[in-house]
């Protein structure tokens, strides 16, 4: 299982999904207006079509290259550990089911694979 965020659709802004990716795959989306309630949706028959991906730096990962550099090539190090330390990346994409329901989700590059992979 792993973590969505849910940025828009007929979801809304809701938060977040879990994602299994066992057989074909499916993800629990929260029923509006509801706090607990989860609907468990098949990803068979659904597309996943990309709308952003963008570059993302996280200051916990920086500072930790960072002082790694340092360490190992003092302050030369600690500079190429702040710049090539810390990237991630994110995708955005728009999941639409076969009943024509639609939802915003993001999620890491690992994530995104996994996800395509399952709607295909």
């Amino acid at each position: 299982m792993a973590n969505v965020k849910i940025r828009g659709g007929d979801w809304g802004n809701t938060g977040i999904a879990e994602y299994f990716s066992f057989g074909e795959g499916s993800i629990k989306l929260p029923v509006p207006g509801t706090f607990t309630q989860k609907e468990d949706l098949s990803l068979k028959g659904a597309q996943l079509m990309p709308a952003t991906e963008e570059a993302v730096k996280k200051l916990g990962g920086a500072a930790a290259f960072g002082l790694a550099g340092a360490a190992l090539l003092g302050p030369v190090g600690l500079l190429a550990g702040v710049l090539l330390g810390g990237n991630k990346k994110r995708n955005t994409g728009i999941l639409l089911f076969p009943d024509g329901r639609k939802a915003l989700l993001e999620m890491d590059s690992k994530m995104w694979v996994k996800m395509v992979g399952n709607t295909l």
